[in-house]
């Protein structure tokens, strides 16, 4: 390994830059349950998504994925729209 630059170590990464990654877009499972709580709440998404960044501070959270998961959970308390 004579010469040869190992990339991951000559770059310093940070969590921002990550931001539209696959990976960085998941949200766990607490901040799920989170979300799902200040929804029933009435809690508005720019504060919840204040909220998970005080909560974490290298979260890479947006406001599109509060706004996901918002209606991802009205939906499955709504149930399917299919019903005859």
């Amino acid at each position: 390994m004579d010469g040869e630059v190992n990339v991951w170590e000559s770059q310093s990464w940070n969590d921002k830059a990550l931001v539209g990654h696959p990976y960085a877009d998941r949200l766990t499972k607490d901040e799920k349950t989170i979300i799902a709580n200040m929804t029933k709440s009435m809690v508005k998404p720019r504060n919840i998504l204040l909220m998970l960044n005080e909560h974490n501070v290298n979260s890479c959270t947006t406001i599109k994925q509060i706004y996901n998961a918002k209606s991802a959970y009205c939906s499955s308390i709504r149930g399917s729209d299919t019903e005859m």
